[in-house]
């Protein structure tokens, strides 16, 4: 469901990295009139690009310069080796300043100095000017304040620059005191380490150990452990990106989170304006607690699939604690009570949660699953032709025929038991 709310209120934005600015971009999509305050970044640096990220990017019409070939990438993790994955060598600053230009030309107020401090309400820039908005994003990633009940991995940094040679592909290497990316291109390969915090006091030194190469005179580091800044909502101010949670690199999931919820961005907006600050806390909680537990348990267990000895290794195969990295299904199909999104803004509907969805899921194919469930007869699910006839006359039958096998894959026969009578977000 894509229809974009009646009204938005104007809105500010405090960050111009990529879930700052995706959310400006849908915002102004949707009809908000938008400021996006921030500097640019000045130096280069690299990242993966998955595939799932350049699809979700187009599927949003949103700019993808900065991405190169897609290349194969190797991995040496402790006993896990082979060549599993391909991914796309992405320039930050150029993919930075395309949505940047995207965005001014969708309509947004684009600001570009230096921000000195957030709060409800009103931007201050580093020369004193205050750009004031109903509504104020944060989204300057680990630069935002932190709570102080935020919750963070082992602390961890990365170090990053070039290596005077290329690579045709790109690698990851498990090594004693932490793990290496490379990545080739353009006549050089950027190198990322990755290691505890106190073990980098020289970081040059730290890299140069791990490259086997001599470091370039400008090395990035920078803090890369996983991080919920703020667990609880502030309706004042509610954030974006890696404002919310900071990822791990190890996850590669940086990007993907950016664009993820920055989706957040036009739904949490218009519920605010509406005061529906209820809904609002909840799918905060659900889309950014939910995401930083769920990566802090996969990191655990893929630092566990290394298999390797050393502190580096063990502090992080231990956190946060021992439960599933994901939500235990129920054993059989059935309703439950969640926040979603349905033509643009927040309510609570029944979702489907199954085995094979255990976050539950509303809509498939854009159709709202639950009154689907609520006119199917006792006894075996109808064929396709029944089904798109009796149930779903009003939809094409194409669609109809991709939810019926998707609630076959499920064996899905008749409404199912409700897990919880009602919930209160």
């Amino acid at each position: 469901m894509s229809h974009a709310p009646v009204s938005l209120p104007e809105i500010a934005i405090a960050g111009t990295g990529p879930a700052g600015t995706i959310a400006a971009i849908l915002l102004a999509r949707a009809g908000a009139s938008v400021t996006l305050v921030g500097r640019p970044p000045v130096a280069d640096r690299i990242e993966g690009a998955s595939m799932r990220l350049v699809a979700a990017m187009r599927a949003q019409r949103l700019a993808t310069e900065g991405m190169g070939p897609l290349v194969e990438r190797s991995v040496q993790w402790g006993a896990l080796t082979g060549a599993p994955n391909r991914e796309h060598r992405l320039s930050r600053r150029d993919f930075d300043a395309a949505l940047i230009e995207q965005a001014a030309a969708t309509g947004v107020r684009v600001i570009t100095t230096g921000i000195a401090r957030v709060r409800p309400g009103v931007i201050t820039t580093t020369d004193g000017t205050e750009i004031r908005a109903a509504l104020v994003f944060e989204a300057r990633g680990r630069r935002a304040p932190v709570a102080a009940t935020r919750l963070r991995g082992t602390p961890t940094v990365s170090i990053a620059g070039y290596w005077e040679q290329d690579m045709p592909a790109a690698d990851i290497l498990a090594m004693t005191d932490g793990w290496r990316w490379r990545i080739g291109g353009e006549g050089r390969t950027w190198v990322q380490v990755t290691v505890d915090a106190d073990a980098a006091r020289d970081p040059a030194q730290v890299w140069a150990r791990m490259t086997g190469a001599t470091p370039s005179a400008d090395l990035s580091v920078c803090a890369s452990a996983l991080r919920l800044s703020a667990p609880q909502f502030d309706p004042g101010l509610p954030r974006l990106g890696d404002a919310a949670v900071a990822m791990d690199p190890l996850s590669g999931h940086g990007l993907f989170w950016a664009l993820g919820s920055a989706l957040m961005a036009v739904p949490l907006a218009d519920a605010l304006s509406r005061g529906e600050t209820a809904l609002a806390a909840q799918f905060y909680r659900d889309r950014v607690v939910g995401t930083f537990q769920r990566q802090a348990r996969v990191g655990r267990d893929f630092y566990r699939a290394a298999g390797l000895d050393g502190p580096f290794w063990a502090r992080r195969s231990a956190w946060p604690d021992d439960l599933p990295a994901e939500t235990l299904p129920p054993a059989t199909p059935c309703l439950d009570r969640r926040v979603v999104v349905r033509g643009g803004r927040l309510t609570e509907a029944d979702v489907l949660v199954t085995p094979h969805d255990p976050d539950g899921a509303a809509f498939v194919g854009g159709v709202e699953i639950a009154p689907v469930l609520a006119r199917l007869p006792r006894g075996p699910l109808p064929d396709r032709d029944a089904f798109a006839k009796r149930i779903l006359p009003d939809v094409p039958p194409a669609v109809a025929g991709r939810v019926h096998d998707w609630l076959a894959e499920r064996g899905v026969t008749t409404a199912p038991a409700r897990k919880h009578k009602e919930v209160h977000p």
